[in-house]
């Protein structure tokens, strides 16, 4: 592979150009199931990124995808079984658009709800590629399957190949997911809305992280935990929060833990994001999406994310925090985002969040939001039960996005 020199003449954008075959002997179909997390070069990984931009770990398999569509004929086939990485991580995206683009897709087999090799703890996908151009794909539900045998003896159809599109950030979710569902997350990214990013730039991050050996701290300090406390040393000690401490509208320090912040921390953040009005969100999403409103100085670790407020919207972080709570964003995050369907631990990332698409309301319904909101944070505070409150946000939220009665009543699970 080193030697490979073809890969300098390779257009970025072009996948499979069938007109380079450099004198190898053609097939008609390459089969294999190539390595996984081989390390790789700084040469190769140059190459790398010349033709999939970055990808996570460089990973070898795909280069296992450029080199077989030297060896196959025009009309020729790859099918390959990888990981299935591929089909949903945020730094695959490129690669993602790359295969679509160019409509090399013949048929993709989600195999991600069981393992294939008895040996191996990685999940897996049967993709099988061509230079042909395919506006249409081989597709196989894997909507309760549980091994291989179930999925092989399941009939294949033809899905128009745009559905990928829609769903280029998880291509997982097309294979577990109903149409009903498909039809309403589709809808919801049709309207364009903005996403919070563009209305929070360099508002939203993860927390920081104390300790790392990477950093070059100690192993006593990280042993230690020299910036944590069980009680407030000093004032230069502040409230430490967990994922836990966010509830739907509320955070609630648990007085475990106080942390000094200080440029010793191996991986920091702008003190901003940790002073001052803002929202935090739960990193782990079982069973919705959990975002909390507060005003204190505490810190935290990645495990949540945060919108610091912006002074140019400036009450708009209330209709904002109703949004994260309603019923259609846990909805529209769990049959959209990369990590949503992880196991026992499914997340909302950072990314997620900075994309959340965001509809422009009415001053009346940001105001009647924002009043909700306000009420429901009041009533927290003295343990009221606020869940007819939160029932009129969904109410209006479903209107924001244009949703008919039938897509509500899927969303609420009727």
């Amino acid at each position: 592979i080193k030697n490979y020199e073809p890969f300098d003449v390779l257009a970025k954008n072009d996948f499979f150009d069938s007109g380079l075959m450099f004198g190898i002997d053609s097939f008609d179909i390459v089969i294999g199931n190539p390595p996984y997390g081989v390390k790789l070069d700084k040469l190769l990984i140059d190459k790398y990124i010349y033709l999939w931009d970055k990808v996570p770990d460089h990973q070898i398999h795909y280069w296992f995808i450029s080199l077989a569509k030297f060896l196959v004929k025009e009309d020729g086939y790859i099918s390959y079984i990888i990981p299935n990485s591929i089909m949903f991580n945020v730094n695959t995206t490129s690669l993602r658009k790359t295969l679509l683009n160019n409509k090399n897709i013949v048929s993709l087999i989600d195999c991600s709800k069981f393992s294939i090799f008895s040996h191996a703890k990685v999940r897996n996908i049967i993709i099988t590629l061509s230079h042909i151009k395919n506006d249409k794909f081989d597709f196989i539900s894997s909507k309760n399957i549980n091994n291989i045998n179930e999925l092989l003896s399941k009939k294949s159809e033809k899905k128009d190949i745009n559905i990928l599109n829609d769903f280029i950030r998880n291509w997982s979710l097309v294979y577990y997911i109903s149409d009903n569902v498909l039809k309403i997350i589709k809808k919801i990214n049709s309207l364009k809305l903005k996403p919070l990013e563009y209305y929070y730039p360099n508002h939203i991050s993860q927390g920081l992280i104390a300790y790392d050996k990477y950093k070059g701290q100690s192993k006593e300090i990280i042993d230690n935990r020299i910036f944590h406390s069980i009680s407030k040393k000093d004032d230069s000690f502040y409230p430490w929060l967990h994922g836990n401490n966010i509830t739907p509208f509320k955070v609630s320090w648990d007085k475990k833990e106080y942390f000094k912040y200080c440029n010793e921390v191996a991986n920091p953040r702008d003190p901003k994001f940790f002073r001052g009005n803002r929202i935090l969100i739960r990193e782990i999403t079982n069973p919705s999406v959990y975002a909390g409103y507060t005003s204190e100085e505490m810190y935290h670790d990645p495990s949540l994310i945060v919108i610091i407020e912006n002074s140019e919207y400036k009450d708009n972080l209330y209709f904002i925090l109703g949004l994260l709570n309603s019923k259609l964003i846990t909805f529209y995050h769990f049959n959209y985002s990369p990590k949503a369907l992880k196991g026992l631990f499914p997340k909302i990332l950072v990314d997620d969040v900075k994309n959340i698409p965001i509809p422009t309301p009415t001053k009346e319904q940001e105001n009647q939001i924002t009043k909700l909101v306000q009420n429901i944070l009041k009533n927290k505070a003295n343990n009221i039960d606020t869940s007819d409150l939160e029932k009129e946000i969904d109410i209006i939220v479903y209107g924001l996005y244009n949703l008919s009665d039938e897509e509500i009543r899927i969303v609420e699970g009727v």
